[in-house]
């Protein structure tokens, strides 16, 4: 699978939990998946080339930014 650049803005809410934006080109990306040893997201990406993803504090509790994996799925060419 290619790589892809993509942005990733990251902001604790004020209840604690995390918020995640991600942007990739929207020409190119589909579906973001975003895991760490603690759980596994997925989310597809609107029009304009953006994901968000909410984080419970209790999953996000512990994980260092070196545990965060991000994968980006492409659209399919058909």
């Amino acid at each position: 699978m290619p790589n892809y650049l993509y942005d990733l803005e990251a902001q604790e809410l004020a209840n604690g939990d995390w918020a995640l934006l991600i942007h990739c080109e929207a020409a190119y990306a589909q579906i973001v998946n975003i895991a760490t040893p603690n759980f596994s997201i997925e989310r597809r990406f609107d029009a304009t080339g953006y994901a968000a993803v909410t984080i419970p504090r209790q999953l996000f509790r512990g994980i260092k930014a070196c545990d965060l994996e991000i994968q980006i799925q492409p659209k399919s060419r058909l």
